[in-house]
């Protein structure tokens, strides 16, 4: 907002002397009609609240304009420029993302637990942090190959067994984040009994979702448990 003490506040006008760089500067003409890109504008029009900023959808979220305030004497009065400054709160509307060379498989031999790991399980997410980007287990480790036996193993958070060895009584783990991957906290335990001479062919179904509420379903995970 700008005065001038010799002419109407109203008719300040705002002459964009530096045009944004990732939106335009609109007008709305009247009521129910579609805005315009404009280089001037009056102080008025910014008190009826008819002009807007209109960011075009690029993945820049800081703009910045700047305008010279001059008034309608001849010649008239110009201020000194003026910048104004634009942030765009970013929307996220992009699932997850996997990141290249994430394997999504783990050899283990049935004596052992593996940690998953970021090689293993690596999603990314332009507007939420590791902590906001949660996995689900939609379907526990189940068998896929021939010579199975009843128990597939499990998930486990690390920090819920005093020791980092097999045990039946670990919690089974449904959730967890990509911050808990990174910083291994995030394990899989093979069948607790001997698993026989064949190697089991397992696999557990994840989703993943952002802080929004954006979903990848349906990811796949396998795992090979080699007999000893």
């Amino acid at each position: 907002q700008a005065s001038d003490m010799d002419s109407s506040d109203d008719y300040i006008l705002f002459n964009i002397t530096r045009l944004p760089q990732a939106g335009e500067v609109m007008k709305i003409p009247g009521p129910g009609l579609t805005g315009y890109p404009v280089s001037h504008f009056l102080q008025k029009d910014l008190s009826q609240s008819i002009v807007y900023y209109r960011h075009t959808g690029n993945e820049v979220f800081d703009d910045s304009f700047e305008v010279v305030l001059s008034d309608f004497h001849d010649p008239p009065n110009l201020s000194e420029p003026q910048v104004v400054v634009v942030h765009i709160e970013p929307v996220p509307d992009k699932p997850p993302k996997e990141v290249a060379g994430s394997s999504r498989c783990l050899v283990i031999k049935e004596t052992e637990m593996a940690h998953i790991t970021l090689q293993h399980l690596h999603f990314v997410d332009e507007e939420s942090p590791n902590s906001e980007l949660t996995y689900t287990v939609t379907t526990p480790p189940f068998h896929i190959g021939p010579h199975s036996i009843p128990d597939a193993g499990r998930l486990f958070l690390v920090d819920s067994l005093p020791r980092f060895t097999k045990n039946s009584h670990a919690p089974v783990l449904r959730l967890f984040t990509q911050h808990a991957v990174n910083f291994m906290k995030v394990a899989y335990m093979p069948p607790v009994m001997d698993i026989g001479p064949y190697p089991q062919y397992i696999q557990f179904i994840l989703s993943v979702t952002n802080h929004m509420g954006l979903t990848v379903p349906g990811i796949c995970f396998n795992i090979t448990v080699l007999p000893v």
